[in-house]
């Protein structure tokens, strides 16, 4: 089962599902994943509250972001200080929960995907610039009830 959640508003794809017991629990986990990654990422991502990380993370966590690959928490939270400090000035990270997003969320079994539009926004580094209108993407694997993947 895919689950679309936009807004708050949850959305059923495939299949009319009869409500039964495992069929809840099913999706009460995949409520409960998709929470976790948001709470990840306002916490330890947006909110630069490193020293949670490791509450997320699994201990051999991978991360595919170019600008932040990590083959382990370890490496992920040494360079995560470095591109906060690099951003000191610039950008949300570390600086405080962001504005809420409209996002749409997909989870199924133990992957999330979070999916939201970007705006055309200023560029903070070419003053009169802008940056075009985006989508952005995050997809969390987790084991064990901890994020052990993600990309972006």
């Amino acid at each position: 089962m895919i689950r679309l959640r936009t807004l708050g508003t949850a959305v059923l794809f495939g299949a009319v599902l009869i409500a039964s017991p495992s069929t809840a629990r099913a999706q009460e986990k995949l409520d409960k994943n998709a929470q976790f990654c948001e709470d990840f990422d306002q916490h330890v991502i947006i909110g630069g509250k490193l020293d949670e990380a490791s509450k997320y993370l699994t201990d051999d966590f991978k991360e595919h972001n170019q600008r932040l690959t990590a083959n382990s928490l370890a490496e992920f939270l040494e360079k995560m200080k470095g591109f906060q400090a690099g951003r000191a000035g610039g950008g949300n990270r570390g600086r405080g929960p962001a504005a809420p997003v409209a996002r749409t969320v997909f989870s199924h079994d133990d992957v999330v995907v979070f999916i939201a539009p970007r705006p055309e926004r200023d560029d903070p580094q070419n003053p009169g610039r802008k940056i075009p209108a985006s989508t952005h993407f995050d997809v969390y694997k987790l084991r064990n009830g901890k994020i052990a993947e993600h990309w972006d």
